[in-house]
């Protein structure tokens, strides 16, 4: 498959904004978990492109209305290009896009920040099965 640019910026934004206060395997874990939607085919998440993923309304967070996740980021949008976290989800993308990157969600589609409650998606009667704890995600496989 055949990536765009736009594809890399967007998965490395969302990662940034997303995981930038977190580890390198959780920021993989983060754009792995765009790649794992992008091959959920059927499922109501799943978009033709990793952009379309990653700006699926209401999904990724950093792309919704609120002040606190639109200053997350612009802050990536802002980061230098000599930023090493950049420069880590930019290589989390890359690794990804050419099949380098094992998948240490486990297929995980979903995921949420430990500080807050989990997400109704993430309810284990919806189908939604705990796939990875780290210390700031859980990953879920099997949302609806």
């Amino acid at each position: 498959m055949t990536f765009t640019i736009r594809d890399k910026a967007l998965v490395s934004l969302m990662a940034y904004a997303e995981a930038s206060s977190g580890t390198g395997l959780e920021r993989r874990c983060v754009v792995r978990s765009a790649f794992n939607r992008l091959a959920a085919v059927g499922k109501w998440y799943h978009r033709p492109t990793l952009a379309g993923v990653v700006l699926l309304r209401a999904q990724y967070s950093e792309f919704n209305g609120d002040k606190l996740d639109n200053a997350n980021l612009e802050r990536a949008a802002n980061a230098t290009d000599d930023d090493p976290v950049m420069a880590d989800c930019y290589t989390s993308f890359d690794e990804a896009a050419a099949g380098n990157l094992a998948d240490p969600t486990r297929g995980a589609t979903h995921y949420h920040d430990k500080s807050i409650q989990p997400p109704p998606w993430a309810d284990p009667a919806t189908g939604a099965t705990l796939a990875l704890e780290t210390a700031k995600f859980r990953f879920y496989k099997g949302v609806a």
